[in-house]
């Protein structure tokens, strides 16, 4: 057993934006880390090379500049960092720029996406549409290639949450299953001999 094969999955949200500080509807906008979500970065990173024994063999970020910059402080010059389209936050279309609070009051229902996944922001996303990405690369990418090792993935709330609703098979309902930090790390480890149990470990550094 001590040789079985093991894809271990880390994910982790980008660290604190403006956008974050002021509760607004990110969504795609492509804005930068506050000095705030750098520290965030640079603590995480700290704290993996202290309490984890890693080396990360790939290392993959959603395209958006608060993922990418967070990625960069995590692995620094070890990796090169593959730049995923699909990893990017749910598109808030017309919506972005918006309070969360003011979006509740315009549309109840976005206080709870995960009763109407398949709602849409206008010119925008559903859950669902993310869901179905995330998803699709992942396996794509990852589980059906047996890629073996140590994966880094960096992302946003969305991505990151939704992508643990697949690996753990939580369904769309139960959404959001877990509250992700800024900066929380997460632990997914797929074994070779029993794939439909995969073994979650909920990290907390700060």
């Amino acid at each position: 057993m001590n040789n079985e094969k093991v894809i271990d999955i880390y994910l982790v949200r980008h660290g604190e934006t403006s956008a974050n500080k002021k509760g607004l509807v990110c969504g795609q906008m492509d804005v930068l880390l506050t000095e705030e979500g750098i520290s965030q970065a640079t603590k995480l990173r700290d704290a993996i090379r202290s309490n984890l024994n890693v080396e990360f063999d790939n290392c993959y970020s959603s395209t958006l500049k608060r993922a990418k910059q967070t990625a960069e402080i995590i692995v620094g010059d070890s990796l090169d960092i593959i730049e995923v389209d699909d990893l990017k936050e749910m598109s808030g279309g017309d919506y972005e720029h918006l309070t969360v609070q003011e979006l509740i009051e315009l549309d109840q229902r976005f206080s709870d996406l995960g009763s109407f996944n398949n709602l849409s922001y206008p010119n925008g996303e559903s859950l669902e549409i993310v869901y179905n990405r995330c998803s699709r690369w992942i396996m794509n990418e990852i589980i059906s290639k047996n890629r073996w090792g140590s994966h880094l993935i960096v992302g946003h709330w969305g991505s990151m949450n939704l992508l643990l609703h697949y690996l753990l098979s939580i369904p769309l309902n139960k959404y959001p299953a877990f509250y992700s930090h800024n900066c929380q790390l997460t632990h997914i480890k797929i074994f070779e001999h029993m794939r439909h149990a995969p073994q979650l470990h909920r990290m907390n550094f700060s």
